[in-house]
């Protein structure tokens, strides 16, 4: 992937959100910052970021894809009130790759893992 100064600046844009944000809340940010980006080039680079692992997509169901800049393997937490999303560490569960390996005989390339629940702010 050639570097792009777009490219560049949706990324640290993404950095400094931090909180999955869907293209469309990216570019509102950008907007926000004074970038003269169009929302079609926000979300190209963020699907070309995601196609070569640099970024995380994460497919909400029901919602529109959101983005984490922390591409570690780590796993994610989805409120299904708010729909907000928290990190898991991916240490935190046993290793589901080796696991998955082990059933299936399959050389395991990558995994999506998606928990719900209720957050503490909506449960209260």
């Amino acid at each position: 992937m050639n570097y792009s100064k777009q490219r560049e600046r949706v990324l640290n844009a993404l950095a400094e959100k931090r909180n999955h944000p869907t293209a469309d809340e990216l570019y509102a940010y950008l907007k926000a910052q004074q970038c003269s980006m169009s929302p079609a080039t926000v979300y190209r680079n963020l699907h070309q970021l995601a196609d070569n692992g640099v970024v995380m997509r994460l497919s909400v169901p029901g919602g529109a894809e959101r983005y984490d800049p922390v591409n570690d393997g780590h796993l994610h937490m989805i409120c299904s009130e708010c729909g907000g999303i928290s990190d898991i560490p991916a240490n935190a569960i046993c290793d589901v790759v080796s696991q998955a390996r082990k059933a299936t005989g399959y050389n395991v390339n990558s995994c999506s893992i998606m928990f719900y629940g209720v957050c503490k702010d909506c449960e209260s």
